[in-house]
């Protein structure tokens, strides 16, 4: 289910963190700046992404605890870092020199390219990805969390909205 406007207000003031690290976009985020973005990622942003980052382009999150079951039945946590912002200015922005691309070169951290990845893990081992291998009947990539370290892979959300969704703040 998509974002209301109402939610996407709520994520854009109460999501994100007061300071940023290099991972907000490009600002103001123009058409052309996404377009440009989709065409280098080579996928279509989910709609759901492309209207948060136009209300708050990314950062460091304040909301960055993310509950879920494991493949197991196992609760788990993960602390997310930040969210990519769409840009190209930004070092760890989508399309930034350490960007989504950057991950997945075979001389960085050599990840599976599986499509766009979007988010780091607190511990910067696990970064969350829009997976297009596997788009959901809903029309949207799912989210899946790869490990760094062993190329692990878990699915975390059914869609980019189904994660922000449950990203909370430290217990």
């Amino acid at each position: 289910m998509p974002l209301s406007k109402t939610e996407l207000t709520e994520l854009a003031a109460n999501l994100f963190d007061s300071y940023d690290e290099g991972f907000e976009g490009d600002t103001p985020l123009t058409d052309s700046i996404i377009a440009r973005a989709e065409v280098e990622l080579g996928y279509k942003l989910p709609a759901d992404y492309t209207a948060l980052m136009r209300l708050k382009n990314g950062g460091n999150l304040k909301r960055r605890l993310f509950h879920y079951t494991d493949e197991d039945g196992a609760q788990c946590s993960l602390m997310v870092r930040s969210l990519y912002g769409i840009g190209f200015t930004n070092d760890s922005a989508l399309c930034g020199e350490m960007g989504s691309r950057f991950l997945e070169d075979p001389e960085n951290h050599a990840l599976p390219h599986v499509g766009i990845y979007f988010a780091e893990e607190d511990n910067g081992h696990g970064f969350f990805a829009l997976d297009y291998r596997n788009i959901g009947a809903n029309g949207e990539p799912p989210v899946i969390n790869i490990y760094q370290d062993d190329l692990t892979e878990e699915y975390i959300a059914d869609s980019f909205a189904g994660f922000v969704r449950r990203l909370t703040e430290d217990e």
